[in-house]
């Protein structure tokens, strides 16, 4: 992903043995992608253990997956009745370059680190 890439997240989970395939057909029948852009969607599994991370650019389709040693990816994690909703959809958040190495390297966007050593990056 390069700077202009547009970056969301989807609060939906999915399951972790979801493959390039089933991730990729998931964006394409659930986003507009236009020939030339590029875009970023961040998917966590079930238990919050892991961040599968597609990319879609002019040349292809690329998957990361992202474990945090302890923890879990805390900004998908909404456990009141006001977000329920969203928990289970498929509505796109968008997020910053920033707030994506944030989320990668600590579990979260916003508010405490779960990890003193996470806001060194």
């Amino acid at each position: 992903m390069t700077g202009s890439s547009k970056i969301v997240i989807v609060r939906k989970t999915v399951p972790g043995t979801w493959g390039i395939h089933k991730l990729a057909a998931l964006v394409k029948d659930n986003f507009a992608i236009e020939p030339g852009d590029e875009l970023g969607v961040v998917f966590a599994t079930h238990n919050y253990k892991r961040l599968k991370v597609v990319s879609v650019d002019a040349t292809g389709v690329e998957l990361r997956i992202r474990m945090l040693n302890k923890g879990l990816f805390r900004t998908f994690v909404l456990n009141d009745d006001e977000n329920a909703e969203k928990n289970d959809s498929l509505t796109p958040l968008p997020l910053s370059a920033a707030e994506l190495k944030r989320l990668l390297f600590d579990g979260t966007v916003e508010g405490d680190y779960q990890f003193p050593l996470s806001e060194a990056y």
